[in-house]
């Protein structure tokens, strides 16, 4: 059975009954005064070519909402609690389609975008609550729709003459409140093995069944942001589609019945995309793959249990990593194509080797470590040997001098040391360190397990090394902050980096809590002081205006030229904001993380952070502090990672670790 804590929506046929009926809903019609001439007004109108009928189906109400199906030939459309969905007239095809996995009946843009089917002409029927579109050259080749509460049922036939035209989503990526769709599972070649689940970020989740006559193992053909479903062949005379809405997010104590929650609800598997072309997670179904950003991956994937038979987080993990463990590159990473990297970004084999770890706090797979525990090892090792100057430190091949990376007169054009590839991060780079401490202690544990004492004893004594020198080298007394980095000529190039305190003290680098709350402070007072409170549009990574001599990009579109408050230099995002409230609620700071975190949600629930402006290819993964956009991507999924700062607040989760605490 699936985990009772992710799926609540398991409605059935026989809890609707109860409370169903069938009526005809004449409203919008006016009645003649005789009844004998209504009747034979109503008789005319059933018997007219023209058929407009609004029926209710037995079955299909709820005490807390009606479903609605619209039976009429001209415009089918189904609407109940869960979805909405508007059919063709003339094919088998969704006109418009909508999911509210919390079952709330919220209206809601439409995710699709127009598809365009092969020239056969059907025939519509409607019988037995399905709507059947025949196939009027071969009557016995249709497929039809049978609407439940919850569910949708796809069903192809075949004559045995001629296939099915198989039914195809292709989602809406641009534009306002885009469906940013991605398939989650197992990936053979070009396709997701069924059962697998669909998530619509800010909507909702599917579960895809199928079974068919020939009984054999079912996919469907998924192209990121096309989906094309099985169907009926001349060698398989029928096939059956379920697509379950259900929810998928671990249920937490107190906040039950509590709306503010409700972006947190619909939104957490919204970092985990698979891009079909990579088969593995990436910054959305139809971009880059960065194994930088796998750790934060990991912090949902851990916590996600089975959604489908076979399909949990932590597989969806494991898949995506042992891909990695064979030897396949990302941006970060040479190789890659276009990312300009001469050497591993820092952060990478920290992220990479911290997201092994997660799988296996999720998923308790021994034997996974075991099988692998000399590439990881080898992984570790490559971290611990970018201490390059014996402080336990690991450091970048790039000096991070002021000057090196940036565009323009003040050097040539280099790749920075991390995930914020626009600023100089270089050398000692508090960012990656943070990381790579988390990375470390966890290879110790996995070694313990693959019974490597010698092994664990040397990763653990390196993370020992990498914690005492790490609070000492980036705190700057100036700002009574942690710097972002420290570069070769031993300055501190600190812009009032909120995410660094972040991360230190969620990791457990800063585990005095005197220091860790003074660091936090210190955060927010200098926030209050550059006037910065539009927290629903989340937080900007620096407080202070980066200089073009330490920035990458030359183009004030991307934050360089001193052009502060755009993209990463002081850009709004929800980027990394689950690591400065994870802190806040760390350190007791409970009123001042809630300040940000509920209109974050708020901004989730409301399709933000996603799309674009009309006329504008700006989007809203980055914005202006004014709000108007500044991202490029329309969906990075990076940004919601702040979905789990609820676990923390709830006290469910240990944040060193990621995982449940005890209390769970």
């Amino acid at each position: 059975m699936y985990d009772k804590e992710i799926t609540n929506t398991k409605l059935t046929q026989k809890n609707f009954l109860k409370n169903s009926t069938i009526k005809l809903d004449t409203s919008g019609i006016a009645m003649p005064p005789s009844f004998f001439t209504g009747l034979r007004y109503i008789i005319n109108l059933i018997l007219s070519p023209m058929l407009i009928l609004v029926i209710v189906l037995t079955g299909c109400q709820s005490n807390k909402y009606q479903s609605r199906i619209f039976l009429d030939p001209q415009v089918p459309a189904c609407q109940t609690a869960y979805y909405n969905v508007k059919l063709n007239p003339d094919k088998p095809v969704f006109d418009s389609f909508w999911v509210d996995s919390l079952g709330n009946g919220r209206s809601w843009e439409n995710a699709l975008s127009p598809w365009i089917m092969p020239n056969h002409n059907y025939k519509v029927q409607i019988a037995d609550q399905w709507v059947r579109y025949q196939n009027i050259d071969d009557p016995k080749t249709s497929t039809s729709f049978h609407f439940e509460p919850n569910r949708i049922r796809i069903r192809s036939e075949s004559s045995g003459l001629n296939d099915a035209e198989p039914f195809t989503l292709l989602f809406r990526t641009s534009g306002y409140k885009p469906a940013r769709a991605t398939m989650l599972g197992h990936m053979l070649n070009e396709r997701m093995m069924l059962p697998a689940i669909i998530h619509i970020p800010g909507q909702g989740t599917l579960r895809i069944t199928a079974k068919a006559s020939n009984k054999k193992d079912l996919s469907v053909v998924y192209g990121g942001t096309s989906m094309i479903f099985p169907a009926a062949d001349k060698n398989c005379l029928w096939v059956e589609v379920d697509m379950e809405v259900i929810t998928s997010y671990p249920k937490t104590a107190g906040i039950k019945n509590d709306t503010r929650f409700d972006g947190y609800r619909r939104n957490w598997l919204n970092i985990l995309q698979i891009n079909p072309k990579h088969q593995t997670l990436a910054n959305n179904s139809n971009s880059d793959v960065c194994g930088f950003i796998y750790y934060q991956y990991g912090e949902i994937a851990m916590l996600t249990p089975q959604l489908a038979e076979g399909v949990s987080g932590p597989q969806v993990l494991r898949d995506s990593l042992d891909k990695f463990l064979a030897g396949k590159q990302s941006y970060g990473t040479p190789g890659y194509p276009n990312s300009g990297y001469l050497e591993p970004s820092l952060d990478t084999y920290p992220s990479l080797l911290t997201t092994a770890h997660q799988y296996y706090l999720g998923s308790k797979d021994k034997a996974w470590v075991i099988r692998n525990i000399d590439k990881l090892i080898q992984w570790a090792q490559y971290i611990v040997d970018g201490d390059k100057n014996g402080n336990g430190l690991i450091e970048y091949h790039r000096s991070g001098n002021l000057g090196e990376c940036g565009a323009g007169p003040w050097g040539p054009r280099c790749r920075p040391a991390n995930w914020w590839d626009c600023i100089n991060f270089g050398y000692e780079d508090a960012y990656s360190n943070a990381i790579a401490y988390r990375a470390l202690r966890g290879i110790a544990k996995m070694t313990q397990i693959a019974d490597r004492p010698q092994e664990a004893k040397h990763f653990e004594e390196a993370a020992k090394r990498l914690k005492a020198s790490y609070y000492s080298t980036f705190y700057n007394p100036k700002t009574a902050m942690l710097a972002g980095w420290k570069s070769r000529d031993g300055q501190l190039h600190d812009y009032g980096f909120v995410f660094i305190q972040g991360m230190a003290i969620t990791y457990g680098l800063v585990d005095d809590m005197e220091k860790a709350r003074a660091l936090m402070n210190a955060t927010l007072k200098k926030m209050k002081e550059v006037g910065f409170n539009r927290f629903d549009l989340g937080l900007p990574g620096n407080l202070v205006n980066i200089p073009a001599e330490d920035y990458y990009e030359e183009s004030p579109r991307w934050g360089g030229s001193n052009a502060f408050q755009k993209y990463e230099n002081g850009g709004a995002s929800a980027n990394h904001v689950y690591f400065t409230l994870a802190a806040l609620y760390k350190v007791g700071l409970k009123e001042q993380a809630d300040e940000i975190l509920f209109p974050i949600l708020n901004s989730f629930n409301n399709g933000g952070f996603m799309g674009s402006r009309e006329g504008s290819e700006l989007t809203y993964d980055w914005l202006f502090w004014d709000g108007s956009p500044g991202g490029y991507e329309g969906l990075l999924v990076d940004n919601y990672l702040t979905v789990k700062a609820v676990l923390i607040r709830q006290g469910l989760v240990d944040p060193q670790w990621g995982s449940w605490g005890k209390s769970h």
